[in-house]
């Protein structure tokens, strides 16, 4: 997800992509995921009416109590690949894309986990990143956003994004519960209206998809892929870009600022 390790790098490499006139594109590829494009078009239709306030709780699969060789990389902050900013980051790419940016942080990162283990080997590594987040934000509309990611596979509430509106309400579940991370995981998407009793699950049209809907893993991949292609070719930006990049990193350095002094930070 990240455009380089941490805020510096990102900002440079859009500077080199304006400088050259590139189309750069990121991988944050949960914005290409058609349940929250679908969505991100029934919030901005007035589905839910004015929002009140987000929530959104999610589980990080690799920084739990046992990693695979190929990710022991990231049990190391100084390398870039964190719960923050890989689960969190496709996580508040797609909160954003629907909810608008996000202006005020109070942020808790913790590590709560001290050793880890190799899955193929049984080693015990140590664990030297957060494994824990807690976030209370604001949103540019004033409406309150909880947002809170567990290391691993708990048992609980693996993913779960609730819309709160003046008209409805929305909850957003992953499909798959091995692979609770909005970015890969097909969506179940439910609402409730005004008068209405519970929720019921909301039949996303057909012009969402791209024909890629058995691909579980790869489809919201080739989502971005497509949108690239069409940039190329008709000289739009419609792919995520270098520049929300920058925006997403401003983000997550303003969540770091936050957890590390114990106050609220503006983004």
């Amino acid at each position: 997800m990240a455009l380089g390790n941490g805020l510096a790098g990102a900002v440079e490499l859009a500077r080199l992509a304006h400088d050259r006139k590139l189309l750069g594109v990121v991988g944050t590829q949960a914005i290409a995921s058609p349940e929250v494009r679908y969505v991100q078009k029934i919030v901005a239709d007035g589905y839910v009416g004015e929002v009140l306030s987000a929530t959104y709780i999610g589980s990080g699969l690799t920084w739990g109590d046992d990693v695979p060789r190929g990710d022991v990389y990231a049990m190391d902050s100084k390398n870039g690949a964190t719960l923050l900013s890989v689960i969190g980051g496709h996580a508040l790419s797609a909160v954003q894309s629907v909810l608008g940016r996000i202006e005020e942080v109070g942020a808790v990162l913790s590590q709560r986990r001290q050793t880890v283990r190799v899955i193929e080997t049984g080693e015990m590594i140590p664990m030297k990143t957060p494994d824990q987040l807690v976030l209370d934000a604001v949103l540019e509309s004033a409406a309150p956003l909880s947002f809170q990611l567990r290391g691993g596979l708990p048992r609980g509430t693996r993913l779960l994004w609730e819309i709160n509106g003046t008209e409805g309400d929305l909850r957003i579940t992953a499909q798959a519960e091995q692979i609770p991370v909005i970015n890969i995981s097909p969506l179940r998407v439910e609402g409730g209206r005004r008068g209405e009793d519970g929720f019921r699950e909301l039949e996303i049209p057909s012009s969402f998809y791209f024909g890629l809907e058995d691909a579980l893993a790869a489809r919201n991949v080739a989502g971005v892929y497509r949108l690239m292609a069409h940039d190329l070719r008709h000289g739009t930006r419609t792919a995520p870009s270098f520049d929300e990049a920058v925006a997403l990193h401003k983000t997550l350095s303003a969540i770091e600022e936050s957890a590390e002094t114990g106050k609220r930070v503006r983004v």
